[in-house]
């Protein structure tokens, strides 16, 4: 009996194997792809280990803050601090609040990749320095704005560097959506209190 089966399964890998016909190889030119900017990055001392990192940002504490109208709370998961979704019809807008040790590999970094997070190319430390600051309970912020017209995807957040910690508030979601509750997410982070 077990012979019997042997033989069939060779018979029918044999039945699926190429009859010998001629072989024409296919060769390909793909173009390469344009490049993002480049990210500097991080060093050592300047990111944490990510197997840790948990840890270490749940020692943060919970800022105080005035949860806009309409902003639905979400469960935060091991990382976040805040989380809130808003959402106008159809469309929605996510809003986050993490808090890591350290600068995280730098501002740079950081707001190129909410940019790429919406497929926009990276920008350069030139054009960051021109990017509008804010003051967030006392702590000079950058605000980052992002619009990808073609996607309809939008970006506006704030990276808060303090002595031990960066904190970043973002939201990130349809275009129109994060426009309308522009206001209220500057209010919120004016309301942030350490």
């Amino acid at each position: 009996m077990y012979y019997r089966y042997l033989f069939l399964s060779v018979v029918a890998l044999l039945a699926g194997c190429d009859k010998g016909g001629k072989k024409e190889v296919t060769t390909y030119d793909v173009p390469k792809e344009e490049s993002k900017a480049e990210m500097p990055m991080a060093t050592m001392a300047q990111q944490p280990p990510i197997h840790g990192l948990a840890e270490v940002t749940q020692g943060f504490s919970i800022p105080k803050w005035d949860v806009p109208e309409g902003w639905v709370a979400q469960s935060l998961g091991t990382m976040r601090k805040g989380s809130f979704l808003v959402t106008e019809g159809d469309k929605s807008a996510e809003v986050s609040v993490l808090a890591f040790p350290g600068d995280v590999g730098g501002v740079l970094q950081n707001v190129n990749r909410w940019r790429d997070q919406i497929n926009l190319e990276g920008i350069s430390e030139a054009v960051l320095s021109k990017f509008p600051t804010e003051n967030v309970d006392g702590f000079k912020s950058i605000i980052v704005d992002a619009v990808n017209s073609e996607t309809g995807k939008a970006v506006l957040g704030a990276i808060v560097p303090q002595s031990a910690a960066s904190w970043y508030f973002k939201m990130m979601g349809d275009a129109s959506v994060v426009e309308s509750q522009r206001d209220n997410f500057m209010k919120f982070l004016k309301s942030v209190q350490f």
